[in-house]
């Protein structure tokens, strides 16, 4: 963990000291710019449709044995009823209905 935390981030994860960061998209196409130093990505989703597209993050470089991982939250104002994610993402735990 030394390559990607300091001592305080690495005491923080197991202090329950999750951030979150809050950002607001106005397309039906969510890239996001990965920022290591948050651990949940809440999107607030602000169009009308009823389909949104989840693709890769921007803003890392890969490294070999590395991936970059954390929770996004997607509140909609219209209800998604199609969300598509790129295959470049592995999706962990099941997609809500």
């Amino acid at each position: 963990m030394s390559d990607y935390y300091t001592k305080q981030e690495t005491d923080a994860l197991f202090s329950n000291e999750l951030k979150i960061n809050e950002i607001t998209d106005a397309t039906d196409t969510i890239a996001i710019a990965y920022n290591r130093a948050y651990d949940i990505v809440k999107v607030s989703n602000t169009t009308s449709t009823a389909s949104i597209t989840i693709n890769p993050c921007s803003g890392y470089t890969a490294q070999a044995g590395k991936v970059p991982t954390f929770e996004m939250w997607i509140a909609p104002e219209t209800t998604k009823t199609t969300i598509s994610v790129s295959n470049a993402i592995q999706v962990i735990g099941e997609m809500p209905e």
